[in-house]
């Protein structure tokens, strides 16, 4: 009996024995199979990304090709557009701005800082046209008040008061020019550097630097009207407020001396040098 349970267990003891190398063999290749499509998943994967990656760079590459044929075809149509203008008055003109309107404006204290640098501009540049004719010499008077004398003119003067504001700074600025006893015409500018200085002191100082910059080109512009000879001749887009800031920065870089000089005096010999008129 003892030998009959013996030969029962052996044999039980086999068969489990075969039953789990199945069952370990079943594990072990069902593991080698996920490894297989795990790694398969990965190499498709890598060949996706690989596509990808040379698909982006190609559009890449398209669209790099695209802007530099765009930037070189706009740069030809600005040069085109620089040599029609040369030596052809400026099809611009300075705004023709209602002298109450302005008046009223320049009366806001938000935008009383404006007013006056503009109109520095304008009244620094039409000094310095005057000092340079030698049938006129100069102005006599400070401009330092411009603004203000500009806002009473208007308030009380009823044909200032309907006229353009430029003709009325300009009445304001040429009027009793009796010097008297003066020996020497006021001259009274904002030299290069304080305005190249102004121009890069933040949102607030640029803003001021460029209605200073549009005063001056107002005043040559106020002026090639009245006297019907252009001053400067070329494409409006050298007198910019920053082609004009560029340019002073680049003159003074060459020559620091003219840093003293009158902002208006250095942008002129500039603008005269890049915008020369025929005659």
């Amino acid at each position: 009996m003892k030998n009959i349970i013996l030969v029962i267990c052996i044999l039980f003891s086999q068969t489990n024995s075969v039953y789990a190398e199945g069952f370990l063999s079943k594990i072990f290749s069902s593991k080698t199979d996920i490894k297989e499509q795990l790694d398969k998943a990965h190499a498709d994967q890598e060949a996706t990304n690989r596509e990808s990656a040379a698909l982006y760079q190609e559009q890449r590459e398209i669209q790099i090709r695209k802007q530099e044929e765009y930037n070189h075809f706009k740069q030809e149509q600005t040069t085109q557009k620089l040599k029609e203008a040369q030596g052809k008055p400026l099809s611009i003109t300075y705004i023709h701005s209602p002298a109450n309107l302005e008046a009223k404006i320049c009366s806001d204290p938000q935008q009383e800082a404006n007013c006056k640098f503009y109109m520095a501009g304008f009244s620094d540049t039409i000094t310095m046209l005057f000092s340079i004719n030698p049938s006129i010499g100069g102005l006599c008077r400070s401009t330092g008040n411009l603004m203000y004398e500009f806002i009473q003119e208007v308030h009380d003067n009823q044909n200032a008061s309907q006229a353009e504001t430029h003709m009325v700074l300009y009445a304001l600025l040429t009027k009793n020019q009796n010097c008297g006893k003066t020996k020497s015409p006021f001259q009274y500018f904002l030299s290069a550097g304080s305005l190249l200085d102004m121009c890069h002191a933040g949102d607030i100082g640029f803003d001021l630097c460029s209605r200073y910059q549009a005063g001056f080109i107002s005043a040559l512009l106020f002026l090639s009207e009245e006297t019907g000879e252009p001053i400067l001749c070329g494409h409006e887009s050298w007198v910019t407020s920053a082609n004009l800031t560029s340019l002073l920065n680049n003159t003074l870089k060459a020559d620091y001396q003219l840093h003293r000089n009158s902002a208006t005096e250095v942008m002129l010999h500039q603008l005269m040098a890049n915008m020369p008129c025929p005659s």
